[in-house]
């Protein structure tokens, strides 16, 4: 028994040199937010994970949602985990968008799986294309 114990030991060791002293946690909140749908209430709390993300990087993500009628009773509502996130990541990627790109875009206010500059973009833009596509593509 005495074999287990000292075993344990150098595994907890072992653990702690290899994280060292900061570890990664979950955090689960909770908190409302005031819409006249579902759809607005899983939009509003969506837009704020993605904010939280966008600033510290963390992961933030929408596990759950309820309608509240009062302070002790409401009922779950359903939303798509698979978020648009997800789907624009996977649209860029498989466009071959680079990250730097995907970024450019965002700020110029481009479609996701845009491979130019944005005067490259509105050169086109009016032209009737399909599929943006432009002089910087």
């Amino acid at each position: 028994m005495e074999d287990n114990s000292k075993l344990r030991k150098l595994i907890r060791e072992s653990i702690m040199e290899e994280l060292g002293k900061e570890q990664r946690y979950a955090i689960n909140m909770d908190f409302y937010v005031y819409a006249n749908s579902d759809e607005d209430a899983v939009a509003q709390a969506k837009a704020i994970a993605s904010d939280m993300d966008k600033k510290l990087d963390n992961k933030a993500s929408i596990t759950g949602v309820t309608r509240r009628f009062d302070a002790m009773g409401g009922s779950p509502v359903e939303f798509n985990q698979f978020d648009e996130g997800v789907m624009k990541m996977l649209k860029r990627k498989f466009a071959g968008v680079s990250d730097e790109q995907a970024a450019y875009n965002e700020k110029h206010g481009l479609p996701d799986n845009w491979r130019g500059t944005k005067e490259g973009y509105y050169e086109k833009q009016g032209e009737g294309n399909s599929r943006p596509s432009g002089s910087n593509e």
